[in-house]
């Protein structure tokens, strides 16, 4: 988390999230049309990494849509009610949102109301019972390992994920 957002910052935030999930499918990235994710260095980690960019033209926020909802759900439903001394208290806390309560507790509408590592999981064990039934031997291991759920964060509520989960496409959001 820094002051601006620039092409460095959505680098490292990618490379971060490629390194923790190693998706072995493609993989969609959603973004804007900000100038760090057009970047010539972006284009080049992109292919270096086997991801595809998704991005609409000007005025079309169909892409972005779900980062955009969470964002403003996260500012709305957990920054703008606190004041923060430092960055590091700020960087915590978000954190703390988004990996002990959105991902592993938060229910979401779109998912069927489940959290979104509930809803991984089940999509994940959907694919293999088709993997099975079809003779194929390698089974998908998208999941991250199940995380501690945190009690004491039901003031948090988020706007649902991305719910566009396929076999072949594991889904990024900048």
């Amino acid at each position: 988390m820094q002051s601006r957002q620039t092409t460095d910052v959505v680098l490292q935030a990618l490379h971060m999230a490629v390194w923790r999930r190693k998706p072995k499918h493609r993989v969609l990235i959603h973004s804007d049309q900000g100038s760090q994710f057009t970047s010539m260095d972006w284009a080049a980690f992109i292919r270096a990494h086997s991801l595809e960019h998704s991005m609409s033209r000007r005025g079309n926020c169909h892409d972005n849509a779900v980062a955009e909802s969470f964002f403003s759900s996260l500012k709305r439903e957990r920054i703008r009610r606190r004041t923060y001394k430092s960055r590091k208290e700020a960087r915590q806390d978000v954190f703390d949102y988004i990996e002990m309560f959105y991902n592993p507790v938060r229910k979401q509408v779109r998912n069927g109301m489940l959290s979104p590592v509930e809803f991984e999981r089940q999509q994940i064990l959907k694919a293999e019972g088709v993997q099975k039934t079809r003779g194929y031997s390698n089974i998908l291991s998208r999941c991250p390992p199940n995380r501690q759920q945190a009690s004491n964060h039901s003031r948090c509520p988020a706007p649902s994920a991305c719910s566009n989960h396929h076999s072949s496409c594991d889904h990024l959001i900048t």
